[in-house]
């Protein structure tokens, strides 16, 4: 993820549920002089994170918990990468690697 252009840092963490999903979870630092160029960058990073997933064929690992932040707090979450998400009542642990595979070109 630090390969990304605007990427600062990222501080994840992997595991497994009460429930025995696996997850990834943790913040993704992105510096963008705007929330729109942030969000891009947030994006990219993502898709770099799904991309790794799928080539483990870890496609039900939970990503909903990786949280992109710019240095003024304003904060990304993968709800915002796909419009299909209901984001009013939609919860970030449902958002697993394959959710994002049509917008990332994954199959």
């Amino acid at each position: 993820m630090l390969d990304v252009d605007g990427v600062t840092g990222a501080d994840l963490t992997t595991g497994t549920s009460s429930s025995f999903s696996k997850f990834v979870a943790g913040t993704v630092d992105c510096e963008a002089e705007s929330s729109a160029a942030g969000l891009a960058v947030y994006d990219e990073a993502m898709r770099e994170a799904v991309t790794l997933l799928h080539g483990l064929d870890e496609s039900n690992t939970v990503i909903g918990g990786i949280t992109g932040r710019m240095a003024d707090g304003t904060e990304f979450t993968p709800l915002e990468l796909d419009p299909a998400f209901p984001t009013d009542d939609h919860r970030l642990d449902y958002v697993v690697a394959a959710s994002l595979y049509p917008r990332y070109g994954l199959a």
